[in-house]
């Protein structure tokens, strides 16, 4: 299985935090989080990440009921998430690949894999340390194209 390489660095069994944008299950591994914060005007020197934005969601507006700003550990990044549902304990053997053409081409260090509850939803398991370093790829592919 290709993991990013932060995959190696969480623990086993993994705390997974749930929730949906636009729909979509999704969760983050409760290891590479340090805080989770309502978001806050005037963020100064923090980058907050927009997931829609980041992994590039279809054309459609994503409308946030309860955002939370989830801080990574380590980092000034936070992930905007929106109302978190619940935290629910897997094994690191049930996360499974991604199929190609679900990766999102620019920002394949983002996701860890998918897996599937108990209820039988597929949750797709970013990897917040990968989406926050798709930034700065994303921010100097920006600054070369301007060139």
């Amino acid at each position: 299985m290709k993991h990013s390489s932060t995959a190696a660095q969480v623990a086993n069994p993994l705390e997974i935090l749930l929730f949906h944008l636009a729909g979509i299950p999704f969760g983050i591994v409760v290891a590479q989080v340090d805080a989770m914060t309502y978001p806050m005007p005037d963020e100064h020197g923090l980058t907050i990440i927009n997931i829609p934005q980041r992994l590039s969601f279809p054309e459609q507006e994503v409308t946030y009921s309860a955002a939370r700003i989830v801080w990574l550990k380590g980092s000034n990044s936070g992930v905007m998430i929106d109302n978190p549902e619940r935290m629910i304990t897997i094994d690191a053997s049930e996360i499974q690949p991604l199929a190609n053409y679900l990766l999102n081409r620019r920002h394949p260090l983002a996701y860890f894999g998918a897996f599937t509850t108990a209820e039988d939803e597929t949750v797709l398991l970013l990897d917040l340390q990968g989406l926050s370093a798709t930034e700065t790829i994303t921010e100097t592919l920006s600054m070369e194209d301007e060139v």
